[in-house]
């Protein structure tokens, strides 16, 4: 049974992630190839797996599938050299941009039309804190991200947002407070900075009390029986299919840098 008391348990239990903590690369135990993972376990799979144990594949370069379920919502997780906007300098130097400035960003274009170059020049003129060297290291990975988009929709024409999120309103009154659905139909949702978003599924959910929440107002029969709010990590790649799956930005008194990739 779903309780408030037990997600902020579940919340409070998990220690912060220090900057010079790399991403979690942990594989869910029990996907299997070419299958779903039952994603009420997502959190809780911090066993870290190698080729011999997992038959996971390679979909997108650089990035391993870490969760699947069709129609609705696949993670990448991102591996090897894709860590590397992972290192110390430019994740300390993204964390002292959000701790002294509000970060934005838009590019728009074709991935044919060297998009590295544009979300570079981008990067130069609104960050403060990075570098050159570490704005290259960025726009490279956000390129990256890019081109899983035009993969993910087929389509080579893009718009890339970053955005800065304050803290999230205390979870008061009521436990499903956020929870929405997206317009778009495919996007890529990427936590740079900061605690991942959370989502249930269609079917953990009362449509009608959501169809509330999504109106302003409050509803504190949206979880169905047995329904368990799950997270993404830092640095997960979400691909949505379809608007079909409520989730939410966490409850978190932390600031968030999150990286928005759409296509038409």
């Amino acid at each position: 049974m779903y309780s408030p008391e037990n997600h902020a348990s579940r919340k409070e239990s998990t220690p912060p992630r220090s900057r010079e903590q790399p991403l979690n690369e942990s594989i869910p135990t029990h996907l299997e190839h070419n299958k779903a993972l039952d994603p009420r376990a997502y959190n809780s799979c911090d066993t870290e797996l190698g080729p011999s144990h997992l038959d996971f594949h390679h979909i997108y370069p650089g990035f391993h599938q870490v969760l699947r379920i069709p129609d609705l919502i696949e993670v990448l997780r991102p591996v090897g050299a894709k860590l590397t906007f992972n290192d110390r300098g430019v994740r300390d130097a993204l964390q002292d941009e959000l701790d002294f400035f509000s970060p934005s960003l838009f590019v728009q274009g074709s991935f044919h039309d060297n998009p590295e170059s544009k979300i570079y020049s981008a990067l130069t003129k609104e960050m403060n804190r990075l570098n050159k060297n570490e704005c290259r290291k960025l726009a490279n990975y956000l390129t990256s991200l890019v081109e899983l988009q035009t993969i993910h929709t087929e389509s080579s024409e893009y718009t890339l947002t970053l955005r800065t999120t304050p803290p999230s309103q205390a979870e008061v009154g009521f436990p499903g407070f956020g929870f929405h659905l997206d317009v778009r139909s495919k996007r890529l949702l990427s936590t740079l900075v900061g605690p991942g978003m959370e989502w249930v599924l269609p079917e953990e959910v009362n449509p009608e009390q959501l169809a509330l929440i999504m109106k302003g107002k409050e509803s504190s029969h949206l979880f169905r029986d047995d329904a368990v709010v799950k997270q993404t990590h830092t640095g997960d790649v979400v691909l949505f299919t379809g608007n079909r799956l409520p989730h939410r930005p966490p409850i978190t008194t932390e600031r968030r840098l999150i990286c928005v990739i759409d296509s038409p």
